[in-house]
């Protein structure tokens, strides 16, 4: 008979990707069974039947090992290893203060992620894009060619060699290794509580600096956001956690005022495809965009807001072999005021592509998806209009002076006509 030792259900995720793990003690031999809790999650598990023997050759001639598995109709069986996990290791170094041991810790990590066969040059792709977006990093990154982003320390199990316990989630095309990395550091609650500089030596492990860090902070969150479903408003609470970050409940608080979205798409081919999309959560937005070389974008158009707003747009200009050039675009704001625009429908910037490599954005939103922007359009138009009124007032009161003055001098030239012919007839 089976005994159910430990379970976990995996829900806060997109329906497709939700699964359940089990570990199964029966005959006194323990087995860990995944399963998915819909039917839809089937090709899920079976993505990860087939990356066995991609990663075992990716480890090839390496001191790692992939733990294999088996597919039946229940699901993905794999056997369960004993030993000490890389994860347990670290906790245990960082609670007994052994920053030494910690070290080591993070170089055994490093070097296993780092030990890919045939690594090079990270080039990216579309299918990488379209998870991760669009990174600009500071120096060329490394990658296989194959990528399992579940390389963190609790899925590593130490020894003689190293065994790959789980990876769920694997991609048949390159991400950066340093990325790799650095998400497995900074999942860390060890790592969290140590001061700056030992930080800095742990990532520089990974080659990565600490001034990259909300690069591959930014690349974590469209993950999990990929995971849990783009609509999905509440899904990475759980990730905010884990990365040690203050998380707070905004049921009750308009998530449209909180959160500012700025997408940027690129008219090939006769249509509009999507280059970025980002999230903010300060209303004073700065964006650097990466452009494809390789695509040709007759027009580009920046979309600041899903809403009517108000915003007061600093930059926006375009880059081409590091000469910056200011872009002069169209735009549907109803009214402008210098360089503060009034949308009453969610706004659109175009503009002409001068063979750009790069995008430089810049403005601030005043207010967003309130009631007040329409009237205060309506006022300011109607302030306008008054002002053009007096305007014209004044211009008819002056005219009419005018008129006035040249009436009065007539009078008062007759008048002193008639009173000297009758001077002349007394003489």
């Amino acid at each position: 008979m089976r005994k159910v030792l430990y379970s976990k259900f995996s829900k806060d995720r997109e329906k497709k990707y939700q699964i359940a793990t089990l570990i199964l003690e029966q005959d006194g031999e323990k087995k860990i069974l995944k399963k998915p809790i819909h039917e839809e999650g089937k090709a899920h598990l079976e993505n990860m039947q087939k990356s066995y023997p991609v990663l075992s050759e990716l480890y090839r001639d390496t001191r790692v090992k992939i733990c294999p598995c088996q597919a039946t109709a229940e699901g993905i069986w794999f056997p369960f290893i004993e030993g000490e996990s890389l994860e347990n290791r670290i906790r245990f170094h960082g609670e007994n203060g052994q920053y030494e041991e910690l070290k080591k810790d993070f170089r055994f990590l490093a070097d296993v992620i780092f030990s890919v066969e045939n690594m090079h040059t990270f080039q990216t792709s579309p299918e990488f894009e379209k998870i991760f977006g669009m990174p600009v990093f500071e120096k060329p990154q490394h990658s296989g060619t194959v990528s399992n982003v579940d390389m963190i320390s609790a899925n590593l199990i130490t020894g003689d060699t190293c065994t790959v316990v789980d990876y769920e989630w694997v991609f048949p095309f390159e991400i950066p290794l340093e990325f790799i990395y650095a998400r497995s550091l900074f999942l860390q609650e060890t790592v969290a509580k140590l001061d700056k500089e030992q930080q800095r030596e742990l990532y520089a492990m990974g080659y990565v600096n600490l001034e990259e860090i909300p690069v591959y902070y930014e690349m974590e969150v469209k993950f999990q956001e990929y995971v849990a479903g783009r609509d999905e408003k509440y899904a990475l609470s759980h990730l905010y956690k884990e990365m040690h970050c203050d998380v707070h409940p905004v049921k009750n608080m308009d998530y449209s005022q909180l959160v500012h979205e700025l997408k940027v798409e690129g008219f090939t081919e006769g249509k509009w495809e999507e280059i970025n999309f980002s999230t903010f959560d300060q209303t004073e937005i700065h964006k650097t965009i990466s452009l494809d070389v390789k695509k040709t974008y007759d027009r580009i158009r920046i979309l600041p807001e899903r809403h009517k707003c108000i915003l007061k747009i600093h930059e926006i200009s375009g880059r081409k072999e590091n000469e910056k050039t200011a872009v002069s675009f169209s735009h549907n704001s109803e009214l402008l005021i210098i360089d503060d625009y009034y949308f009453l429908e969610p706004p659109v910037l175009e503009f002409e592509n001068a063979g750009f490599d790069r995008l430089e954005i810049h403005y601030l939103i005043y207010r967003k998806n309130d009631g007040a922007i329409d009237q205060l359009v309506h006022f300011i138009k109607r302030e306008r209009e008054l002002m053009d009124q007096n305007l014209a007032l004044k211009d008819q009161v002056f005219h009419m002076e005018q008129r006035i003055r040249r009436i009065e001098s007539l009078q008062a030239y007759k008048m002193y006509k008639k009173m000297r012919n009758i001077v002349k007839r007394g003489n």
